[in-house]
This record gives C-alpha cells, structure tokens and sequence, in this order.
C-alpha cells in the first residue's frame, strides 16, 4: 500500500527523472534481492500500483508519456495479446 506508493513516487515522480519506457516497467521487474514484497503480489495488485504510476505521472506533468502508455494497451483487442504491461494497465483503461 503506502510503501509501494512511496516508491513509486520516489522513483518515478520526484526529482529530474526522464521518463523512458524500460525505465517505467523496471519497477515491475524487481529482482527478488531487491524488493521481495513485490514478487509475491498478484496481478490485481500489481494493476492498482500501475494505475498508481500513471496517475502520479499525470501529474508530474509526463501527459504524452502516459497518453502512449495508454494508446498501446486499447490498441491491442484482446489481453492475450497484451504485453504483460498492456495487461497492467487495461483495467484502468475506462477510468482513466
């Protein structure tokens, strides 16, 4: 909850970050050395955390980065042929 949140925001949010693609689904790739928490939550879990990236990215003021983001996952007409990223995000694609 509010640990993920702070570092999401810490790393994604805060200070001159630039955002890049690699940069933004690293987080979701933790190694388990690093962050274990975060490889044992399940998928529902992991879209609230990308729904919180987007929306802090909003923002932070990274509009066209998050429009892209968006932009690709409704580009894709079924989740079996999502990304995993794309996966992420599509629950929050009518929200947003």
């Amino acid at each position: 909850g509010m640990f993920a949140h702070q570092v999401i925001h810490e790393k994604y949010v805060t200070k001159d970050f630039h955002l890049g693609t690699e940069d933004l689904w690293e987080f979701f790739r933790v190694k388990s050395d690093e962050m274990p928490e975060l490889n044992d939550i399940g998928r529902n879990t992991r879209s609230k955390l990308q729904s919180v990236v987007f929306c802090n990215l909003r923002e932070a003021g990274y509009i066209s980065k998050a429009n892209e983001l968006r932009t690709a996952a409704l580009s894709r007409r079924t989740l079996a042929h999502m990304t995993f990223e794309e996966q992420c995000f599509f629950p929050y694609q009518e929200a947003i």
